[in-house]
């Protein structure tokens, strides 16, 4: 419980220090609720010459005790609760750099549903209930202490009584804890799972309809529900017994406490003031252990959600802070470089020279490292073996921010932003201006069919650009990178799903685009690549061939039975 409340300072950051000032204010805000306590104390020992000017004592008492407890409470508010948005304000934002600087590899299909719900449902728990949970554990634990303490000082018996069930109280909590550190990443897990088969569902309803699989598709829904249901229940029977024995321990302790001042009563070593407020005393204090319990199992969740978000904010960072103000030149080196993805090596002892303002086509059957070199070289990730220079330095030196200034990529697969046409396009360059903006346009041959849509280029594009056509949206990405206006071009099969009456207007963008550029091309439509200034033919992780088009043509190789294969295909008609 401590060590969780402890790294939820921690997580607080450089708003530590107004936490802690909220804690100290919780403190006040105890002895303030201990009044209470305070006024039917002295009320007891005036009980036999009560007067009005002593139960006028007794309510001022009060009065400052219930002032004290509405300013702390505030206060408190303030310094505990309120400071959690601006705690974890930043540490989204924190979160959002790391995944800037992170290796692409670490965005896997696993580890994109824990960022998902770190980012979201964790980081949203967090915010709503971390710091309260501080407060009310804090507060509780507090109050329990100074009446436990005035108790002990009135009566050591009795204060002995309440001191025990406060132990065994807070070690029954402690199972609590200890028994959910067990189940919590089960439940988080099937949370997951019941997300992504969720997700999987909706995206894929138009193939399973197709296909007739809908059924099978909703059963691993179901079974994804019926996972987090079992989850939760085992989660909740973790806690049932424990929470119902520290429950049971302080009504039996409240007892204990009620037979014995009675006792004492009886014997007449105690009186009857004092009688009664150590009955009021005993259910004062475990009334707010008693709430407790609730915080606890919020606890829970604060605890596996402070893990869940401690993991993304430990993602492994791509080194480097150097700046590209030293670059002389833009020819691309690499140097003897390998990498692979887990066991298996993708990239390997590749060496080759990119020289700048030229074209380099890169070709290769399938699965052969095309896109993997291409990231490589982007440092998308990192080369396991080897280095990549650009201008004579070392890409890893280069801060990831200063490397992406360099280098404009077209993808294949293009995403866009549900937002403004003029926006998508300005992400290559957030200072443009309206008319930077339709200029770069005009230049990737989409400035027309912009100006025909209702709102021209305040047009706001659908998710991923669900309402624009593959050409479109094509287009739209080459603008985006003539605005950039990057030395360094990469064009990733940015042609292979374009059909033919877009292929002119995107050949004459893509022109636009790389004109006095150094030009990477991964492509297999032969215009693209043969008239390539030198041509890198890869096939399982090697350069096999390297050549200019005329010159692997004359070679027997990959590269001459991909041509064929291309003019073949080419010379079919309907």
């Amino acid at each position: 419980m401590l060590e969780t409340m402890k790294r939820i300072l921690t997580m607080a950051g450089k708003y530590r220090h107004k936490v802690t000032i909220g804690i100290i204010i919780s403190l006040l805000h105890s002895f303030f609720s201990a009044m209470d306590l305070f006024a039917i104390l002295y009320i007891s020992f005036s009980i036999n010459t009560l007067t009005q000017q002593k139960i006028g004592v007794a309510a001022a008492i009060l009065l400052v005790g219930l002032t004290g407890k509405i300013i702390c409470k505030y206060q408190i508010t303030e310094h505990i609760s309120g400071s959690s948005y601006d705690v974890f304000y930043e540490k989204r934002l924190e979160a959002g750099e790391k995944l800037k600087r992170a290796p692409m590899g670490y965005f896997s299909e696993k580890n994109l549903g824990e960022i998902q719900m770190a980012m979201t449902t964790d980081m949203n728990a967090l915010e709503s209930s971390a710091m309260s949970v501080v407060e009310n554990i804090l507060g509780s634990l507090i109050y329990a202490a100074v009446c436990t303490f005035v108790l002990l000082l009135f009566n050591w018996r009795i204060g002995l009584i309440t001191l025990a069930g406060l132990g065994i109280g807070i070690l029954l909590l402690r199972v609590v804890q200890e028994n959910a550190k067990k189940v919590m990443p089960v439940r988080f897990q099937a949370q997951e799972e019941m997300t992504e088969r969720t997700l999987e569902f909706i995206q894929g309803n138009m193939v399973m309809r197709l296909f007739g699989t809908g059924r099978d598709g909703l059963n691993s829904v179901k079974e994804a529900f019926h996972k987090k249901q079992e989850a939760d229940i085992r989660l909740e029977n973790t806690a049932v017994w424990p929470i119902s024995f520290y429950r049971y321990i302080f009504r039996l302790a409240s007892c204990g406490v009620v037979l014995i001042a009675a006792l004492l009563y009886v014997r007449q070593e105690m009186t009857f003031p004092i009688c009664v407020m150590f009955l009021f005393a005993a259910f004062l204090v475990y009334s707010q252990m008693d709430g407790l319990a609730s915080n606890i199992a919020l606890l829970r969740i604060v605890d596996t959600a402070l893990s869940q978000v401690e993991s993304v904010l430990e993602i492994p960072e791509m080194s480097g802070n150097d700046t590209i103000d030293r670059i002389q030149n833009y020819n691309i080196e690499l140097h003897n470089i390998s990498f692979g993805y887990e066991n298996r090596p993708i990239i390997q002892n590749v060496t080759l020279k990119i020289p700048e303002h030229r074209v380099t086509a890169i070709v290769g059957p399938s699965g052969s490292g095309k896109t993997t070199l291409c990231n490589l070289i982007t440092r998308f990730w990192d080369v396991q073996q080897g280095e990549i220079m650009i201008g004579g330095k070392n890409i890893k030196e280069i801060e990831f921010e200063e490397l992406m200034k360099l280098m404009s990529i077209v993808f294949q697969k293009v995403y866009l932003f549900h937002d403004t046409i003029e926006n998508n396009i300005k992400f290559g360059k957030p200072t443009a201006t309206h008319e930077e903006v339709v200029e770069a346009a005009r230049r990737a041959c989409c400035h027309e069919f912009i100006e025909k849509l209702p709102n021209g280029y305040q047009t706001i594009i659908g998710e991923g650009g669900s309402t624009l056509s593959g050409g479109e949206k094509q287009r739209i990405s080459i603008a985006r990178a003539i605005l950039k206006d990057a030395p360094i071009i990469i064009l990733d099969e940015a042609t292979s799903s374009v059909d033919p009456e877009n292929q002119h207007a995107l050949l004459t963008a893509i022109n636009e685009l790389t004109c006095g550029k150094t030009l990477i091309i991964i492509a297999h439509r032969l215009s693209t690549i043969k008239d390539a200034d030198q041509i890198i033919v890869l096939d399982n992780g090697h350069v096999v061939q390297q050549g200019t088009h005329e010159t692997l043509l004359q070679q027997d190789g990959i590269y001459r039975r991909f041509v064929k294969i291309r003019q073949t295909a080419s010379s079919w008609k309907l």
